[in-house]
């Protein structure tokens, strides 16, 4: 259980970098800058795609509200509260709904979805269930911590 609390509180401190990625717009560069300055090709694609910039704005917003979901579940576990369960599937859940209005959201700015966008979409989706699935099983069998 204390393994749980501690990847919950990761899991937030690494979706804050995301969502400051996102929000800058670099997520869509990672490891993609043949050399180039990352703002020159974060400018063009903003100058290319215009409704890409207030989508990264509205995604990184978004993202950070997951982190704060991130920190409130990982409190909730701490202190064994009933809720814990629920917060942890919504975490989850949010998170998936999340990649996939993001990934739905630029293919349709930019007119098209790469096969490595379905690739992510699919392994997000996928990962995302089994969490729930296995989560779900975990607190099932220890509802009985969950009583505050």
């Amino acid at each position: 259980m204390t393994f749980l609390k501690y990847v919950l509180l990761l899991g937030a401190l690494l979706n804050l970098f995301n969502a400051f990625s996102i929000f800058s717009g670099a997520a869509h560069f990672t490891g993609y800058t043949d050399g180039y300055e990352i703002n020159y090709l974060i400018d063009t694609a903003y100058h290319v795609f215009p409704g890409l910039s207030f989508f990264d704005k509205l995604c990184g917003i978004l993202m950070l509200g997951i982190v704060v979901l991130g920190v409130m579940t990982s409190i909730k576990i701490f202190g064994l509260r009933k809720d814990a369960p629920a917060y942890v599937s919504g975490l989850y859940t949010s998170l998936l709904a999340f990649n996939i209005v993001r990934v739905l959201g630029i293919a349709l700015i930019i007119g098209s979805i790469t096969q490595a966008d379905m690739i992510s979409l699919l392994t997000i989706s996928i990962v995302s269930a089994a969490f729930l699935i296995c989560n779900r099983i975990y607190f099932g069998k220890r509802q009985y911590l969950f009583v505050n």
